[in-house]
This record gives structure tokens, sequence and C-alpha cells, in this order.
């Protein structure tokens, strides 16, 4: 039987990265956009998934290529990392007679580098140690499998438009970019790798300077510290107000001393991270530092006479967001980088910063798109905050602006408070209190029968009921309000017992979005009372309206007894950068009893 011409490697067609071109559809989804680099014949591109109508970025590979197999194994086991502050794969094909090249489909989300916001400046002590305390926490269950990273850099870690921190390349840039030394590593060594990777990261976010752990390290366009016989320079003696904590840290990382403990493990820097951090966090802050960042580097061909000067100074805008923030706590007085006590569990809206050196600094990032380099292309119009675009070019805004903005934040408060009460539970009905529901699970739903994907980021459903403000469910990006060939997607919640459910509490981090809360209708219940999961045409509508805030109180026409609760969006919210998404920081149900 003759030989196909895929059946032997040896015999097949040798198609070069280049040939495949700008709209080429691979996987029978995901169309290609735009090429943004290309390494070893291996190109990255920016692509759409028109399936999900997302952005996503494809790894590339020709026929032939001598890592084929060992790229597809690496994005294969980086699946396995499925914590919401990594960037996943979502696919990987191989070449064949269906497919003309081998490639990976990676997620992408709108945020830049943190080298990118490093070349602003260093982002303080709280956000430094909130920042890499993160990434330490995402890794530590990897590690556990003996999974490392092997390029933790500032370039692998983006910061998004909401202040989250996401992790990029995942065993895959290790892969992409092999180094000879390292292909005999033990485990040991590929955890070392990592740890000094975090004591890196979080030295440069302390001061802005890149401590090179030898001569041949690349500098991410910051200031080289070389460590010598003595050890490494300091934090604080770089940028004074720096906690001595985070010296010791830093040091224990990065040049451990006979007197100074060695920090070797992941576990060991989570550990010590919270013990400085306590429940403090930075998304507000980091958050800022982006949209600032995103506003100064924004195009002059898309700048209005109404917005900031195109080539504003990141560091000037934040120079005037920090004068507000106290300073770090005395230098000689190791504290927790929160400025509280870390066995205080109550958490604090206080950011221990110190000031952004540099002010008149000029090396300006080209921007980043969706968490990769801005050798991409350019962003507009990304979330400006909302006086900035008031300004005109010589930073004040115009009085009659300013009155303007005075009376429309008056309207949206009085509509707010007329959709949504005071934002303090209403009185029960007469004979029953209402308490807070006990909600025993979560699940996405997207069912295949209504166009969905039949999972709508299940993985991280449950971050929307732990109680805790800095995670959320974080859903797929849109191309539109509505979402495409749905009716919508939601979150279903499972309460641990049927109970007489008369509002739902929503925290989100965009407004916009058209929410309703169903229940299912109850012929459609399953044999053992299990939810319906087939389509939303098994659920009724018992309340909704508008988020036209952060923070909303869903009050359903009347009480009802059910068990489970379907939080369903039908439009979405505009994110900026033509992306819309429905996500949820934390869902509250409130019953009768």
């Amino acid at each position: 039987m003759a030989k196909g011409a895929f059946d032997d490697p040896q015999l097949s067609p040798q198609l070069p990265s280049g040939e495949v071109t700008f709209g080429q559809v691979l996987g029978a989804r995901y169309r290609l956009d735009k090429q943004l680099s290309v390494r070893d014949e291996i190109s990255l591109w920016r692509g759409w998934d028109e399936q999900l109508s997302r952005i996503v970025l494809l790894h590339v590979l020709p026929p032939n290529h001598p890592r084929t197999e060992e790229v597809l194994g690496a994005a294969r086991s980086a699946s396995l990392a499925v914590d919401s502050r990594f960037l996943r794969v979502l696919d990987a094909l191989e070449y064949g007679p269906s497919e003309p090249v081998s490639f990976v489909v990676c997620e992408c989300v709108p945020g830049y580098p943190l080298q990118a916001v490093l070349d602003a400046g260093p982002v303080g002590s709280l956000a430094a140690t909130w920042l890499t305390s993160e990434i330490a926490k995402a890794l530590l269950p990897l590690h556990a499998e003996r999974l490392s990273h092997g390029r933790l850099n500032p370039d692998s870690v983006v910061i998004t438009t909401s202040g989250n921190v996401k992790i990029s390349g995942f065993l895959l840039d290790a892969t992409l970019d092999p180094r000879e030394q390292e292909a005999e590593w033990t485990w040991q060594e590929r955890e070392a790798a990592d740890v000094s990777a975090l004591g890196q990261i979080l030295y440069a976010s302390l001061t802005g300077h890149w401590p090179a752990v030898n001569e041949t390290d690349p500098d991410y366009g910051l200031p080289v510290i070389y460590r010598d016989v003595h050890g490494i320079t300091p934090p604080s003696e770089l940028r004074p107000g720096i906690p001595q904590v985070l010296d010791v840290i830093c040091t224990q990382i990065l040049a451990p001393r006979p007197d100074n403990p060695q920090l070797s493990s992941i576990h060991d820097v989570v550990h010590a991270l919270a013990q400085v951090l306590g429940p403090a966090n930075a998304t507000e802050d980091l958050a800022y530092r982006v949209r600032a960042l995103a506003v100064a580097l924004e195009p002059e061909d898309t700048a209005t006479t109404t917005a900031p000067p195109p080539h504003t100074d990141p560091n000037q805008i934040l120079d005037d967001y920090e004068n507000s923030l106290p300073m770090d706590p005395d230098p000689q007085t190791p504290a927790p980088v929160s400025g509280h006590d870390p066995e205080d569990a109550t958490p604090t809206g206080d950011s221990t910063e110190d000031s952004v050196a540099d002010a008149g600094a000029t090396s300006s990032p080209e921007p980043v798109l969706y968490g990769v380099n801005a050798q991409s292309g350019s962003m507009s119009n990304i979330l400006r905050q909302p006086l900035q675009s008031m300004m005109t070019k010589t930073g004040k805004i115009p009085p009659w602006q300013l009155g303007l903005g005075v009376i429309l934040i008056i309207a949206v408060f009085l509509a707010i408070k007329s959709l949504f009460g005071d934002g303090e539970p209403s009185g029960p009905p007469t004979g029953g209190t209402e308490v807070k529901a006990v909600i025993a699970a979560a699940v996405s739903f997207d069912p295949e029968a209504d166009g969905g994907s039949g999972d709508e980021c299940d993985e991280t459903a449950g971050n929307a009921i732990d109680g805790n403000p800095t995670t959320s469910w974080e859903c797929n990006y849109y191309d539109s309000a509505v979402p495409p060939m749905k009716p919508g997607f939601g979150l279903l919640l499972t309460l641990d017992a049927e109970q007489f459910v008369s509002a739902v509490g929503l925290q989100v981090p965009y407004p916009g979005s058209v929410v309703q809360i169903m229940v299912p209708n109850t012929d459609k219940l399953g044999a053992d009372g299990a939810a319906p999961l087939d389509s939303v045409q098994s659920w009724h509508e018992v309340g909704g309206a508008q988020l036209v805030s952060t923070s909303a109180r869903l009050v359903l026409t009347e009480p009802v007894a059910t068990k489970y609760v379907l939080i369903y969006a039908t439009q979405l919210s505009d994110v900026g950068n033509w992306q819309f998404e429905f996500s949820i920081i934390e869902a509250t149900v409130y019953a009768l009893e």
C-alpha cells in the first residue's frame, strides 16, 4: 500500500512558517490576524477564535520542525495550569492531512507585561509584594507535581486592565527557547530557577533595577545590579522607605548568608510573603498603573483634543495618584507591607507605597495587546480614567466640564439609588427575616444546545463564592455586547437546601451587563431534583436589571422557593478596546427564614 504524503516525515511536504497567511483559518476555527514574531521558524500570531468570538495567540510550527513533538508535549502538560492566574493553553494540533502546520493556541487578555509597567518606575512595596505572592501561589501546586515555569521574568508576567496578575508561557516559553545547559537539570535545579526568578521579580518591582544572577542575564530594559562576593545591594538602599523585611526576603532568595536561611522552595516564598502581606491586595493600584500607562502611550493619531497628550510621561500620571498614598513604614521597623499587623484579618483599603522615581524618564514601552509584547501592534482607547478623558492638553479640567461631570455623577448616583436602593438589604416581608443563604457550589452555565461551548471558564466559577474580593469568575472576551450565536451565559448557584430566595447581590469588575435572575421550571428538574443543564429554556426569570454599578442588589419580584439560582447575562459589559465580557467577583444569595 502506498504511503500518503504525511505518513513519513521524510516524505512530508515542507511548508515554511511564512506560508501561513493573514486570514487563514487553522483547526476550522482559529483565524490568523497578525504575525507578531518569528523565532527558529516558529511564528507567533494574534488570532481569532471564530467559534467563541475571542482573541487568542497561536504558536505556529512548520511541518517537520525538529521540536514539534517537544512543543506539543509541553503544551499538553501546560494544560494542567488551570489556575485563573495563568494564561491557559486552549488547544494543540499537529500537522496532517487536514492541517498544513502544527500549532498551539493560548489564551490572551488585555494588559501589559510587567516589563512595560516597570519602565514607568517601580510599583511600590505593596504592589511588588502582592504580585510576587500571586505568582508564587499560582506555581505552588504545579511545583508539587514537579512542573516548573522555566522562564519567569518581567515579560512573562502580565498585569491586566483590572489589576490582576497573569502568568504566560508556562512550560512553553522554556521549550520554545531551549538552553543547552538546562537539558540535564535535576528537579532541584529547575525549582531553584523559578525561586530565583521570583526573587528577581520582587527586587525589580521594588527598585526598578534588575538583579542579575550572572553576566549573561538579560536586563529587560532596566538598570542592572550585579551580585558580588558581598551579596546584593538591599532594595532599601536603592529606594529609601522600603521595609527592611523585604530586604531580608530578597537577600534570602538571591544572595543568602549564614545569618539568613535561604528561601529554597516556592512554599518557602509563599509563606514568607504571606507573613508580610497579611490580607492586603494591590489590584486597584496596579489597575491604575496600567490605565495610566495606556493613556500615556496612546497613539497620536487616535488622540482627541480632550484626551491627555499621547506622549504624556506615565510617571507624571502616577505621581498625581501616589501623592495621596501614605509612605512606607519607617525602614528601621520591619512591618507588614499592608501597614497593619498580619494577624489582623480586617482588610484595609490603604496602600503602603513608596513614590515613583525618575519622573523625567523618557523611555516609553510600546503598548501590549492581550498579554503579548508590543511588537504585536498598537493599543488605543483602552479603559481611560473618566476624569482623564475630560482633561485638556494643559492637564486641567475646564470648569464647564467639571460642572457637567458633577451633574452626571449625581444623576448616576440617583439612578443607582432608585434602582438598587441605598445598598442595605431591604426589609423582608412580614413574618420573615432575610439572611445570607449558604451557597454549596457554583458552575458555569453555557449549554451547547443554546449555541454555547458547554464551559464558560468553569474552572474559575468557585471564585465567585469564595468570599475573596481579589478573585473572580473570569469569563471569555467577546467582540460584541450580545454574546454571539447564543442568548447568553451565566453562573449557576446551588444552595445547601431549598429556601425562599428574595434577592441576589453581585460585585462585578465592570458595569453595563444586563442580568436576569432565573430559577428552574419545576417540570424540568431531574428525577433526583438536579438542576436542568440542557438549555436556558428550562428556566424562567424572577428578577434582573442592567448593572449600572459594579455593586448591585437585585430584588426578586417575589420570594421564590428554590435550591438553584441562575445568574444569566444577556448583554455584556464594555471593557474597552472593542472587547466585552461578563464576570463576577462575588455573588450573594439572600433568603427568608
